[in-house]
């Protein structure tokens, strides 16, 4: 305890001054270029529309209009952060607008909308768990929706819902078995549902079904033998459906059906010698209108009652061979609009009522032999509204009653030449909502009266940002080194001390283009990283923090290509990392000099490559996997020279490949997830021998394997994610035997299983990403027991998701982790959480209220936390919020030793530097036996060269001396006394020890440093 009152003397409050979270740099500083929203998918309900829409901050989403500014707001969030769930094939239901998209959580299934965010749920996950179930060809027949949807096991088969869970159910497995039926094209005759589907003995046929498993089967096997006939373009026309199928071999022709064998029938073979391919049936009064070809005429326009003689030709309006090809019928106003193609005129707007008389060419649009090339027709209130292109305006949206006099612009919506490209046309109640791109504003939605004046632009939904995207954020030099991108500069390399001022560019490696710093990793106080510098490539470069002391390691492939180095490693003051020299991609290692990178072999020779991945440290080795060309991909490590690597084990025997992966360090071992033809893929552990490298557990018997992955290592204790058949993915742990590997918790019982998406380990507490069924993706922790397994706190309260796919990052060195998350108030913000619910809560809200700041990339470097956001005005930008403020303890060692008798001595922490901590201590090991040694501390860190390859990293403002032990050993007190005052102290230590050997002028030899904070 006696050195508790240097602490309180030395360092009282002075410098503490605690800031709140910021801005530290807004590295874009120019709009760029607004790509728009995107708007799509516009549905009326009542009196709003839904719509689909992207922007920077939410991803693609649900978004809703009452037609004003104000009214068109994001419905839901429905997965937050940037990635968005991607809504699409909106159908109104009732009520009721059904939907498919992703959650991030239970993959791509089916859900509804009543245009409030509380009434936008999931319907029912058909497919349990992340995987899709994937619904399509959803269409509204009555008050019910017919889809088809892969549940996972009996393939992708017929549905109908109702809206509700309970009312969604699996017709009937056409197909039975693992095959599908992939029914589609439905339409409804009386109380039934016609549809095409496939079955093992009959091809593609037509069906119908009453919604129940027995009122469901083959209506007629039309083409017989397994053959297919292909059902398509289903219309009901009086008692019957009248479509397009293949009779004889691949020849399409007009079909209609009652619903029986005897009643489905050949409505006209209209081409005797080939295949009429009727197309586009639409219904109009009592006759349906389609586009179909007799050999003569070409494809042109025709009717039909349903009888073969009422099946005529209506006109022949590309006259001779050729064919106008009509196309994209539309009732509206009682008339039926098409577009068809002249010699004439091009492709443009038609009408017909049925007749040769009733049909004509609506308006030459792009005067002349041009086309105007009409899209996206539809009705509103009576008029059709439709998209043409002009040679004076480009594509913009028009309206037409029918005449050439009722037929005009509706706007210039870019004017120009330019067009604006209106898409997504869609009734809301008398006025139309289309997405369209003024030029200015990007691809937003608009809405029109019928008039020019009253075509306006609705909401500028996805503002111009330009990103500075800081990312890869690695302490070294005794700074905080990442890459950033400026208008300028383009992506360089960039540092902070957590000021603005302090912000500074490092160097500008390639002029104006970028060098893309990437694999930032620190190496006894460097940076070495991969980056292109435009003449050599991309090739291992390092950095002291200075622009002087940034430079190129070594080109090892010359020429503008490079060598692209890979997942950089540090371990052992080198860094292992993959790259090509001019053969394939092969391991290497580097210790920041070019005499000391050298290729760790050629594992694979030629151009393939063995390709190695995962380096992961255990030890005094370094594990990855490579595939050699003749075992596959399997587990290899080395010591750092060429003759010390190679393959542990062949796993998978012969050319298959066990394909380590999820590799995790635990006492001595190595732990990781390989696949075999007979267990599948499970847990494994290895101590670097062939007869050391055993299966732990067959958690699933059979070939299916149990999938173990987000291996994480916990007190001693390997944590990790495992499906054993029964329980589904849940919570596992293990000590490395068979008998010692038990399901930790089992969080959704039965076979669904949880979705733990992360396993941090923050200071001997596991911190979990994860949803149990009832609660979406929250924050839970678990100290390695099944009681101490749970959740922290339900942000976002039900079934809704609070935090995103952004990981976990430890803050500091306590227990405490910062992530991106949502309470379903507030937006994605950033949040802290220690493990209580008390102990969580959002840092703070930067773009206020729902909209999200998506903050990403957090990282730790120094004394501060930073990660990119943004906050609605200036884009992704650099943030960061200090150590201090946040109140967490760290201990970080730094820098390089040099070595004496024993090697290089090693400072460390015993315990962490918390305000009341009797029992912390500063350690040091290695070090020459019974011997003097000096403790040095500073408030600042040093960098100062010393000799012989010495560095002082903490000048010595307070030095404490003290013996080693005969082990060579020390051990040094520094309880911490029960201030808060002290919060936030931020102190550096190095060892210095007499050594005869020394490399310091041959008396001393020094340990790497180690930066505290005292923190609660």
């Amino acid at each position: 305890m006696r050195f508790a009152p240097f602490l309180v003397g030395l360092l009282g409050a002075p410098g503490l001054a605690v800031s709140a979270q910021s801005l530290i740099k807004d590295f874009q500083t120019t709009p760029g270029t607004n790509p728009g929203s995107t708007p799509s998918h516009f549905v009326a309900l009542g009196p709003v529309a839904v719509f689909v829409a992207s922007d920077a901050l939410n991803g693609t989403e649900l978004w809703r209009t009452d037609g004003t500014l104000a009214g068109t707001t994001l419905l839901k969030d429905l997965r937050p952060g940037v990635a968005g769930s991607d809504p699409a094939q909106l159908v109104r239901v009732g009520g009721e607008i059904l939907f498919v998209c992703d959650d991030g959580n239970v993959g791509r299934e089916l859900w509804k909308t009543d245009g409030t965010a509380a009434g936008t749920v999931l319907v029912r996950d058909l497919r349990p768990g992340a995987d899709s179930s994937l619904p399509d060809e959803l269409t509204a027949i009555g008050a019910a929706l017919w889809f088809r949807a892969d549940d996972g096991s009996a393939g992708v088969e017929l549905w109908r819902s109702d809206g509700t869970a309970l009312g969604t159910v699996l017709v009937k497995d056409l197909s039975p078995g693992a095959s599908s039926g992939n029914p589609g094209a439905f339409a409804a005759l009386g109380g039934d549902v016609f549809f095409a589907a496939t079955d093992a003995l009959n091809g593609t046929e037509l069906w119908k079904s009453d919604g129940t498993a027995a009122g469901t089967g083959l209506v007629r096997d039309i083409q017989p033998g397994g053959l297919s006939s292909t059902p398509a373009n289903l219309v009901p026309l009086g008692g019957a459906v009248l479509f397009r199928a293949a009779g004889n071999a691949a020849n399409f022709e007009l079909w209609r059906s009652d619903g029986t064998a005897a009643g489905t029938t050949l409505v006209r073979e209209i081409h005797p010698s080939g295949s009429a391919n009727p197309l586009h049936l639409a219904l109009l009064g009592a006759q349906v209108l389609f586009a179909a070809t007799d050999g003569v005429t070409g494809t042109e326009l025709w009717r039909s009652d349903g009888t073969a003689a009422g099946t005529q030709p209506v006109l022949d309006i590309h006259a001779g061979g050729a064919s106008s090809s009509p196309a994209s019928f539309t009732l509206a106003g009682g008339r039926l609009f098409f577009t068809a193609t002249t010699a004439a005129a091009g492709r443009e707007l038609w009408v017909t009522d049925g007749t040769a008389a009733g049909t004509g060419l609506v308006l030459d649009i792009y005067a002349g032999t041009s086309s105007a090339n009409p899209t996206g027709l539809v009705d509103v209130a009576g008029t059709l509204h439709f998209v043409a292109t002009t040679a004076a305006q480009g594509q913009e949206p028009w309206r037409s009653d029918g005449t050439a006099a009722g037929t005009w612009l509706l706007k210039d919506v870019r004017p120009g030449l330019l067009a604006s490209g209106a898409t997504a046309l869609a009734a809301f109640g008398t006025s139309l909502l289309f997405g369209a791109n003024d030029g200015v504003v990007g691809a937003e939605p608009w809405i029109s009266d019928g008039t020019s004046n009253g075509t306006l632009l609705l909401k500028e939904i996805h503002l111009a940002y330009t990103n500075g995207a800081p990312r890869f954020f690695t302490s070294a030099a005794g700074t905080t080194m990442f890459a950033a991108t400026t208008g300028t500069l383009g992506e360089e390399l960039w540092k902070s001390d957590g000021t603005s001022a302090g912000t500074v560019l490092v160097r500008d490696i390639r002029a104006g283009a970028g060098s893309f710093p990437s694999g930032l990793v620190e190496r006894n106080g460097e940076l070495l990283f991969a980056a292109n510098n435009g003449g050599q490539g991309e090739e291992l470069w390092r950095s002291d923090g200075t622009g002087a002391g940034t430079t190129l390691v070594l080109d090892i492939l010359p020429g503008i290509n490079g060598s692209q180095p890979r997942g950089l490693t540090a371990s052992g003051g080198r860094v292992f990392f993959s790259a090509i020299d001019g053969g394939g991609r092969e391991p290497w290692v580097s210790d920041g000099t070019a005499a000391g990178t050298t290729r760790l072999g050629d594992l694979r020779a030629g151009s393939a490559g063995s390709n190695p991945e995962a380096f992961t440290p255990v030890g005094s080795w370094i594990y990855f996997t490579a595939d050699d060309g003749v075992s596959g991909r399997e587990l290899w490590r080395t010591d750092g020279t060429a003759a010390g690597t190679g393959r542990v084990h062949d796993i998978h025997p012969n050319a298959g490949s066990a394909q380590p992966a999820g590799l995790t360090a635990l006492g001595g071992l190595v732990y990781f997830a390989a696949t075999t033809p007979t267990e599948g893929t499970e847990l494994w552990r290895s101590d670097g021998t062939a007869a050391g490298t055993v299966l732990v557990k067959d958690l699933r018997a059979g070939p299916l394997g149990s999938m173990p992955r987000a291996l994480a290592q916990l007190n001693g204790t390997l944590l990790f994610v495992a499906d054993d058949g029964a329980s589904g993915a849940e919570l596992w742990r293990s000590d490395g035997t068979a008998a010692g590997t038990v399901l930790l918790k089992d969080l959704v019982p039965g076979p669904i299983g949880a979705q733990v998406a992360q396993i941090l380990v923050a200071a001997g507490t596991a911190f979990l990403r994860c949803s149990d069924g009832n609660h979406g993706s929250e924050l839970w922790k678990s100290d390695g027991t099944a009681a101490g397994t749970v959740l922290v706190l339900d942000l976002n309260p039900g079934g809704a998701s609070a935090l995103v796919e952004e990981p976990l990052v430890q803050a500091g060195s306590s227990a405490r982790v910062v992530f991106a998350a949502t309470d379903g108030v507030a937006g994605v913000e950033p949040w802290i959480s220690d493990g209580t619910a008390a102990g969580t809560f959002r840092l703070a809200d930067l773009n206020p209220g729902p909209a999200h700041s998506n903050p990403s990339a957090f990282a730790l470097g120094g004394n501060h936390v930073f990660f990119q956001a943004n906050d609605g005005f200036v884009g992704a930008e650099l943030w960061a919020v200090s150590l201090q403020t946040l109140g967490v303890t760290l201990v970080r060692p730094f820098g390089n030793g040099c070595p004496g008798a024993n090697g290089v001595p090693r400072i460390a922490a015993d315990g962490p530097p918390a305000i009341g901590n009797p029992a912390f201590a500063i350690t040091l090991d290695r070090a020459r036996a019974a011997t003097p040694t000096a403790l040095f501390l500073d408030v600042a860190a040093s960098n100062l060269p010393a000799g012989g390859g010495c560095t002082i990293y903490a000048l010595p403002l307070v030095t404490l001396g003290l013996a080693t032990t005969p082990a060579g050993a020390a051990r040094l007190p520094v309880p911490v006394p029960n201030d808060p005052a002290l919060r936030g102290t931020r102190l550096f230590w190095q060892w210095i020890v007499v050594d005869p050997a020394g490399a310091y002028l041959g008396v001393a030899c020094t340990s790497d440093a180690l930066e505290t904070l005292v923190g609660y």
